[in-house]
């Protein structure tokens, strides 16, 4: 017998339920809100059933392309591992199939996303941020519908250049 006064399955009630779940989504979403000034509003989806791995390789790689876009090939030496941080929310879909919501604080190539993420991968959807609670809270959610939030900080406060001035995309 429990003598505790929340009993056992009470407690796990209480954890599992939607008043506890939009909670944690709500403090998720206020640390992210003040975490960054989100630039970017991205929505990746995958044509094909993917593992989570693979889904997050991918994503990796487009890393990359964006930063040897912005930087060259020895773009590690000048800003590290991004020259933007980011928030890649991942989800389930109906469907099976895992998907990205994310946001990015500097501006990043939306034609080269688009052209990478369709070819290898699926859809590509990136919007400008006109609300920073409603990204905030759209990416947070998924954190308690047991989906995944990866979180890197940029440290860099470099702006590609190419010669004098930044590429057409850096706004």
């Amino acid at each position: 017998m429990d003598d505790s006064p929340f009993p056992t399955q009470q407690v796990f009630d209480l954890y599992e339920g939607k008043g506890y779940k939009k909670m944690l989504a709500d403090e998720y979403a206020q640390w992210l809100g003040k975490f960054k000034n989100w630039k970017t509003f991205i929505t990746l989806t995958f044509r094909d059933e993917t593992s989570p791995e693979v889904a997050k390789s991918k994503f990796s790689y487009l890393i990359q392309v964006l930063n040897r876009d912005a930087f060259g090939k020895h773009y590690v030496r000048k800003v590290g591992h991004s020259y933007f941080s980011y928030i890649l929310g991942m989800e389930w879909q109906r469907r099976g199939v895992v998907h990205f919501h994310g946001l990015a604080d500097k501006p990043i190539n939306f034609d080269l996303v688009h052209r990478y993420w369709n070819a290898v991968a699926g859809f590509a959807k990136l919007t400008p941020v006109k609300s920073i609670d409603d990204v905030v809270g759209y990416c947070s959610k998924y954190c308690v519908k047991g989906g995944e939030l990866d979180i890197f900080e940029s440290t860099t406060g470099r702006t590609p250049m190419l010669g004098k001035l930044p590429p057409y995309w850096w706004k």
